[in-house]
Parts: structure tokens; C-alpha cells; sequence
């Protein structure tokens, strides 16, 4: 983790309502990977105190930020131009990964941030793993330009029952859900593979990142012994 200027090698907006930022992450000293995000300083100094998340929707050296559509604090950055640079925290958070054997991977979006989603497909395909992606939300149809073309994505809210095949054929899930969701979704796996396995299904669970990097405590989760900075040890927590 580092804190510099990132060079913007490309920015426009998407029919979906997203920005799409690539920056040089070559100044952070290591590549972005799926499932880990930066922490932005959106304006000038004086203009913009506090650092905003903004997750990869693919990795590498020159990094994909998909920043969310309709945030006020997003203005700043829509005005980048290539070549200028963006003040940047990380990458930060813990990189997804895939266990072992598992050849099949089912990832659903079922709210924003949908860009780990993303990351995450593009990085199992490059592991030569099968991807099936379903985006909860039909206005994301234009996030599927850019998905590989070798992943299955289909739109729309999914249904347990609709989801109960797809469940049965994936060796691992990734989920973006909502806290409300997740004894649904607990639910849903049970149903469709008799218990729940421990490392079966991944959750990213959508927080406000104040600091990034687990000082202020404001995305704490659990209880007791069992409290976890989503910053630092998530954002993707085992279901």
C-alpha cells in the first residue's frame, strides 16, 4: 500500500451511469488485483478533505476503477482528463481468490459496488475458470461490454429457484449483496446443495470506508472476538 499520484490513462462514461477510470497504478509498487479498491482524494487540496472508495472493476498495472453513478463526490474525477493524475491509497483490502479444484465460478451483483464483480470474472477467466455472471439490475446491460467474452452473464433479479441450478453447478460463489440479503442467500445455497461449506461462498459486503486502512474503526463487523475491519481484512468475507 502506498499513497501517491496516478496517471489517468483513459476515462469516459458508460450507458449504464458508471465512469470508467484506467489508471497507472505503476507508482503504487504493485499491480491491482480483483476484489481490492482505492482509496481517492476526489478534489484539490482544500476542496476535498476526505478519501473515497473506488473499487477495480479489472486489474493489473493500468487499473479499471468503475466509480458509481449519481455520487456527488464523483463530479471531480468525471473532469480527468488522460494524462493528468489522481492523489490515490492503495491498492488496499484482500485480493479475491479461487480455491482449489474449483472450475466453475457463479458471481452475482446484486447491488452496487457491481466493479469487484467484474474484476472478479475477469481475473477466474484468466485462470482458465469457467464464469457464469448474473447482474441483478437490468440497467447494467452496458457493463457487459466489458466482461470477456467467454463469460455467461445474464440480467435481472435471480430467484431462488431460478438460482438452484446455477448453484448446483458452480464449484465456488462470489456474492455483492446487501447485509438484509444474506440469510436469503444463506438459504438459497442450503437449499440447493444441503449445507452451507466453509469457503463455498464469498460475500462483499458494501460499507463506507472512512480511513481505508482499519484505524477508525467505522467499518467494523461482528461481534466480540469476531470483529473484522472490512478495509483490511475483507471487503469479501466467508458466507
Amino acid at each position: 500500500m502506498r499513497q501517491d499520484h496516478c496517471r489517468i490513462v483513459a476515462s469516459g462514461g458508460l450507458d449504464s451511469g458508471h465512469h470508467l477510470l484506467e489508471v497507472d497504478c505503476t507508482p503504487l509498487g504493485q499491480p491491482a488485483r480483483a476484489g481490492q479498491f482505492l482509496m481517492l482524494r476526489a478534489g484539490h487540496a482544500g476542496e476535498e478533505a476526505l478519501r473515497r472508495p473506488a473499487f477495480f472493476s479489472r486489474g493489473g498495472r493500468n487499473g479499471r476503477l468503475l466509480l458509481p453513478a449519481g455520487q456527488p463526490w464523483t463530479r471531480p474525477l468525471l473532469s480527468l482528463l488522460p494524462e493528468e493524475t489522481v492523489d490515490v491509497l492503495g491498492p488496499l483490502g484482500q485480493p479475491f481468490a479461487i480455491r482449489p479444484g474449483a472450475a466453475r465460478l457463479l458471481i452475482l451483483a446484486l447491488c452496487e459496488p457491481v466493479a469487484p464483480a467484474l474484476a472478479v470474472a475477469h481475473w477466474a477467466q484468466r485462470q482458465e475458470t469457467a464464469v457464469s455472471l448474473i447482474l441483478a439490475d437490468s440497467g447494467w446491460r452496458g457493463l457487459t461490454d466489458l466482461l470477456p467474452e467467454s463469460v455467461e452473464c445474464s440480467l435481472g433479479e435471480p430467484t431462488r429457484e431460478a438460482l438452484r441450478s446455477d448453484l448446483q453447478w458452480a464449484d465456488q460463489l462470489f456474492v455483492v449483496a446487501p447485509p438484509e440479503r444474506l440469510d436469503w442467500l444463506a438459504q438459497a445455497i442450503v437449499s440447493a446443495r444441503i449445507r452451507l461449506v466453509e469457503g463455498f461462498a464469498g460475500v462483499l459486503l458494501p460499507t463506507d470506508f472512512a480511513c481505508g486502512v482499519g484505524a477508525c474503526g467505522a467499518c467494523v463487523q461482528g461481534h466480540g472476538r469476531r470483529q473484522a475491519c472490512t478495509c483490511v481484512d475483507g471487503p469479501s468475507f466467508d458466507l
